[in-house]
């Protein structure tokens, strides 16, 4: 979108250099650059504008909402059955189960 802008805007300013008086090249680069330029910009920014706006009513509609904290703030509530818990003898990872440079397979191209 933008390539065309600069396009418009260089065939524009060439315009305004082939201009006998420099009244009439401001005139060519304000009524035939600025406004349609400035114009399509706007219409096509307006969705975007659109969806900018249903985002920011959506997070400010989540900011009102209150958070829940399932310990109601007081996080030694979990801690109290930790005594009790029976630890896991020997390491999780055992020597030997590390992966080798051989063990992943690959997804070839397209999957």
């Amino acid at each position: 979108m933008y390539i065309v802008v600069i396009a418009w805007l260089y065939v524009v300013i060439l315009m305004a250099v082939m201009e006998p008086s420099w009244v009439g090249g401001v005139m060519t680069v304000v009524f035939y650059g600025l406004v349609p330029l400035g114009i399509l910009l706007f219409l096509s920014g307006t969705p975007e504008r659109r969806r900018r706006a249903k985002r920011e009513e959506a997070a400010s509609a989540l900011a009102d909402q209150p958070v829940r904290d399932p310990d109601g703030g007081h996080p030694e509530q979990d801690q109290d059955d930790l005594p009790d818990r029976v630890a896991h003898p020997g390491a999780t990872v055992q020597p030997g189960d590390q992966v080798g440079h051989r063990d992943v397979d690959h997804a070839g191209r397209g999957q």
